[in-house]
């Protein structure tokens, strides 16, 4: 939803559990009001961890604040916060992983020999190794 999206924009990198949790929760209701029942999250980077972010989801959904089903998607260097599963009133579920190897060209944060056009310096994220993706253990796996 894009309006979900605009309006979390302003709070990325935010460090203020409350403004956080306050832009958090107007986000998910922008995206109920469109008519969409689910949202897949990626909390990778955004200023907080997936843990945080399910510990916020789990107090809305105690509330009776949460107006749709989250599917949480930690980055892998977080696997096990939080322990995959579902919410006591599995309207939250986390049973996958985002493995990040190589970025995109849109988001700039594909490897590239050169920097972008806007950036100085080398522009990209570079696969750390060549080796095939592990088991990640926690329940979940690539």
């Amino acid at each position: 939803c894009e309006l979900a999206a605009e309006a979390m924009a302003p709070f990325l990198g935010e460090t203020d559990p409350a403004v956080k949790s306050r832009s958090l929760r107007q986000a998910i209701w922008q995206c109920a009001a469109a008519g969409i029942t689910s949202v897949q999250t990626n909390e990778i980077g955004e200023g907080w961890s997936a843990a945080e972010a399910w510990d916020m989801y789990a107090d809305m959904e105690t509330r009776g604040e949460l107006p749709c089903r989250i599917f949480l998607t930690p980055a892998s260097s977080e696997v096990g916060k939080p322990v995959a599963g579902s919410s006591r009133g599995h309207l939250i579920t986390c049973h996958r992983v985002k493995i990040f190897s190589d970025g995109s060209l849109g988001a700039e944060t594909a490897a590239l020999r050169e920097g972008y056009i806007r950036e100085e310096e080398e522009g990209g994220v570079a696969s750390p190794s060549d080796k095939a993706p592990q088991s990640t253990g926690g329940g979940v796996s690539p």
